[in-house]
C-alpha cells in the first residue's frame, strides 16, 4: 500500500498500486531516478570471478545427469516487489542455468544460500522446489 500527499494531489490514503492511481488519475508520481547499474555481472568475464563452491558442485551434479549448464552471475540491487526502488545494499547472486533437450531447470544462490529452484519443459509447467535436495532429485 501507498501514500500520496501534498498540494498537487491532495492526500491519498491507500491504493494497491501506485501505477493503477497514476492511470486512474493521470498524475505521474513515479520517480525519474535511474535504477543503479549493477556493480557485477556475467557478462563481464565469468573466468575471473571466483564461484563460490556450492554453485560449482550443483553444476558438476547437473553435468553428471547429462545437463548442459551455464553459470551467471550478478552483483546489484534488486527492486522493491511493490514499489520498485533499489533494495538498501547490493545483493550477489549466482544462477545455474540448466539444458536437457526440452527440459530446462535453474537455481539462483542469492548472498550465499539458494533462493529459488524450478524446473520446465514443453510438458511440465514452472514447478518450484523448496529445499536443494528436492530440486536434485527432480534433475536426475
Amino acid at each position: 500500500m501507498g501514500h500520496v500527499s501534498g498540494p498537487a494531489y491532495g492526500s491519498l490514503a491507500c491504493f494497491p498500486m501506485r501505477l493503477e492511481w497514476e492511470l486512474a488519475t493521470g498524475r505521474n508520481v513515479t520517480e525519474t531516478q535511474p535504477f543503479p547499474a549493477p556493480l557485477r555481472h556475467s557478462d563481464m568475464s565469468v573466468l575471473t570471478l571466483d564461484v563460490p563452491r556450492p554453485v560449482t558442485d550443483l553444476e558438476m551434479y547437473a553435468m553428471s545427469h547429462g545437463w548442459t549448464t551455464r553459470l551467471t552471475m550478478s552483483e546489484g540491487w534488486e527492486p522493491h516487489a511493490i514499489h520498485g526502488r533499489p533494495s538498501a545494499s547490493p545483493k550477489v547472486k549466482w544462477a545455474v542455468r540448466m539444458q536437457r533437450g526440452v527440459e530446462r531447470a535453474v537455481a539462483v544462490r542469492t548472498d550465499g544460500a539458494w533462493s529459488s529452484m524450478w524446473t520446465w519443459s514443453t510438458s511440465q509447467f514452472f514447478r518450484r522446489y523448496g529445499t536443494l535436495e528436492a530440486f536434485k532429485g527432480a534433475v536426475r
